[in-house]
């Protein structure tokens, strides 16, 4: 299992009344192997946005 370290939150949403939550982030770094329509584009960051489902607790902290 590796660590998310030093992302930048874009947002938090929490849906469906708490029984699903969006993350939306930033990555630390960008991908080694890039595919070419990104390196065409030139892109340099990666925007994430995952959804987590059925959740029981959740504990947010700063």
């Amino acid at each position: 299992m590796s660590k998310l370290e030093n992302i930048r939150i874009e947002g938090i949403f929490i849906k469906e009344e708490g029984r699903k939550a969006t993350l939306k982030f930033d990555m630390p770094f960008y991908a080694d192997s890039q595919p070419v329509k990104w390196a065409d584009s030139g892109y340099n960051s990666i925007s994430l946005e995952i959804d987590i489902f059925d959740i029981h607790y959740l504990e947010i902290k700063t």
